[in-house]
């Protein structure tokens, strides 16, 4: 179905919040909003959008609530909104939903319990995978008052279901209505329906519906596409429609069909039939009159045999090298490949044709269409801030005209120059971290090529080692340095590498997931963090980890002395102090200034919390002892 897919998310990518997202501009919590909308739409499940006039906040105690008042309705465009009064017993939270009545028929109460656990556990599922600690408070509703339901379609039964819980109790509230017929309950149709301006690669489409059409429906693709699924005539299409769910559309305008409107793609395929289907729906979700509608794109005037004027690698450096590149007549578009010539022998992509199969058929392969310089080592085409010094690489290029046929394959093979940086690689990070916005500064010595750099809440990463035995030795710094890995290595947009020592500020500021922010973004005031910088040399060989973990509005609490890094906040402590970097079998001991032990432990682990809260104010040193290594830090309690 992966194609089939494509018709209707060809319209949701765009218009349905399911479009494809660049961390570019996002957050984890928009990231996660976003799969937890998907989740919930391949569920079938309806989560109205409620909104509260005045609300009242309860402790959880007992399970109850009341619903009244649900048989107010007010039509807008075809759709209704329904108002009703929550009244909730004290100490009640809840997870509400509405949906179709048919759509709960044969489930029981527990069945529907069932399925907010279900659903409440894939929330924790997908924020453990991002390294975040979900809050159920965000899952269970305290609100209560008048609510509305909106977006409700005419002349349908609903179900609204409240999910009561209590310390003591469990209970399910169902409250069935009907929505009114709609005002607009004519025959839908679409009064314009026309596709113009017809080229190689783009077309336009307008549409314009009547004054008993609410929304309307496009199904949009290749003919082959359409004949492939069956989909071939008005009552396939209503079958389809019936168990798929669809974006539908309001406005009459015109789409611009090969530019990512409708299709999401930048450029419809030369010489290709193409069909339109559009669904008209009137006030009550009914359907109305289709219009099916077939088109053509002009075949390429670029037919011919595609092929480069130029494909030349030059000025190789040890860890660079340039490929210049230039389209001849008939070549519209050219595919790339870069890898070292070993990995590409181990993969068995060392002839023309298993490279032409790979670059033919991997969904992620871009087309590229500019002549130009790609600077290979500065992450143009190879991902990656460098290339490795004294190693031999390949680039297979492959030309194709504008109907999109392979032409001429061309393949160079070269070896970067020895490296002149091969000594132990050196950094530093220090950070200004006296308000929300930090400035960070990473100091490298002169045999660093590049490093990866990395910051991150502490409890984030700390929580991945509590929560997974593989991780269960790790330090922080173990686990920061983990997570430089794991993202680079798979998520090939995502680069952690810089090669200069300029402050950090302006492209790094919340861990990974932030990695090409523009603009600085601030951190609350007392979140600690661990930043972690990875130093490389000419050889691409790993050097000395430099790392600091500080709380913003505050200082760096970290120090190495021979080999052991400890980290203790916060610091002054008033009811407790952590200690991280833990690492084997460590004694734990606190003094006084008179000398004295108040505290004394052998821990296993990575992480120790010690209650302060009895310890009398004033200075205090903590000592860790490891493998005859010692650390020691001083703290104040107030």
């Amino acid at each position: 179905m992966k194609k089939l897919m494509m018709i209707v998310l060809a319209i949701g990518l765009t218009f349905g919040g399911f479009a494809q997202q660049t961390f570019s501009s996002i957050t984890k919590e928009k990231t996660l909003n976003s799969e937890i909308k998907k989740h919930n739409a391949e569920k079938g499940m309806v989560i109205p959008q409620i909104t509260s006039k005045s609300s009242k906040h309860f402790s959880l105690k007992s399970a109850g609530c009341t619903i009244t008042g649900l048989n107010a309705f007010e039509e807008s465009a075809g759709n209704f909104k329904a108002t009703y009064t929550l009244t909730l017993n004290e100490g009640t939270s809840y997870y509400s939903w509405t949906a179709e009545t048919s759509s709960l028929e044969g489930l029981t109460d527990e069945d529907l319990k069932q399925s907010v656990y279900d659903e409440l556990a894939y929330y924790k599922e997908l924020y453990a995978m991002f390294g975040l600690e979900f809050d159920e408070s965000w899952f269970w509703m305290t609100e209560a008052g008048e609510m509305e339901i909106t977006s409700l379609k005419g002349n349908t039964d609903y179900t609204l279901v409240v999910m009561c819980v209590a310390s003591d109790d469990t209970v399910i509230v169902k409250e069935a209505f009907q929505t009114p017929s709609s005002e607009i309950n004519g025959t839908a149709e679409m009064e314009l329906v026309e596709v113009e301006n017809i080229s190689e690669t783009n077309a336009y489409l307008e549409v314009k519906k009547n004054d008993q059409t609410v929304n309307y429906t496009i199904l949009f693709d290749a003919l082959s596409v359409f004949e492939e699924y069956k989909l071939t005539d008005e009552e396939s299409v209503k079958e389809y429609l019936s168990t798929t769910a669809v974006t539908k559309l309001t406005e009459d305008t015109i789409w611009q069909l090969g530019n990512d409107t409708l299709t999401h793609q930048y450029a419809l395929t030369p010489n290709t039939d193409y069909v339109i289907y559009v669904v008209p729906y009137n006030g009550n979700s009914e359907i109305g009159n289709i219009v099916r509608l077939t088109f053509k794109t002009l075949s390429s005037q670029q037919s011919g045999v595609a092929e480069m004027e130029t494909f030349e690698v030059k000025d190789i450096t040890s860890s660079n090298a340039y490929l210049e590149v230039k389209k001849g007549e008939n070549a519209a578009f050219y595919r790339l490949l870069l890898a070292e010539t070993d990995t590409l022998i181990a993969y068995h992509m060392d002839n023309a044709d298993s490279v032409a199969e790979y670059l033919n058929t991997n969904t992620r392969v871009y087309n590229y269409t500019q002549d130009t310089i790609w600077a290979l080592g500065d992450d143009d085409i190879s991902s990656q801030y460098a290339l490795k010094s004294s190693t031999s690489y390949t680039i297979w290029l492959i030309a194709y005209n504008g109907n999109k046929e392979q032409g001429k394959v061309y393949n160079k093979e070269f070896t970067t120059n020895e490296a002149s940086k091969k000594g132990v690689a050196k950094a530093t990070v220090s950070v200004d971290c006296s308000t929300p916005v930090l400035d960070f500064d990473i100091k490298v010595n002169d045999q660093t090529e590049f490093f990866k750099f990395y910051c991150d809440y502490v409890d984030t990463l700390q929580n991945i080692i509590d929560n997974n035995a593989e991780f269960i030795d790790y330090t922080l710094e173990d686990m920061a340095v983990y997570e430089i890995n794991y993202f680079e290595s798979g998520y090939s947009w995502l680069s952690l590498s810089y090669k200069d020592n300029t402050s950090l500020n302006e492209v790094w500021s919340k861990g990974w997931m932030y990695s090409y922010v523009e603009t600085a973004i601030e951190w609350a005031e007392g979140d600690k963090l661990i930043a972690v910088a990875v130093p490389y040399n000419g050889l691409g060989q790993a050097g000395e980890i430099s790392s600091l973990i500080f709380e913003v509005g505050g200082v760096g609490l970290k120090d190495v002395q021979q080999g052991v890094i400890i980290s203790v906040y916060p610091n002054p402590a008033t009811d407790y102090i952590q200690i991280i970097g833990l690492k084997g079998m460590q004694k734990v001991e606190i003094f006084n200034t008179s000398g004295q032990i108040v505290y004394s432990k052998d821990a296993m682990a990575n992480g120790l919390r010690v209650n302060v809260n009895n310890f009398a104010q004033g200075t205090y040193f903590v000592k860790v002892t490891a493998n005859g290594k010692v650390v020691t830090k001083q703290i104040i309690v107030k």
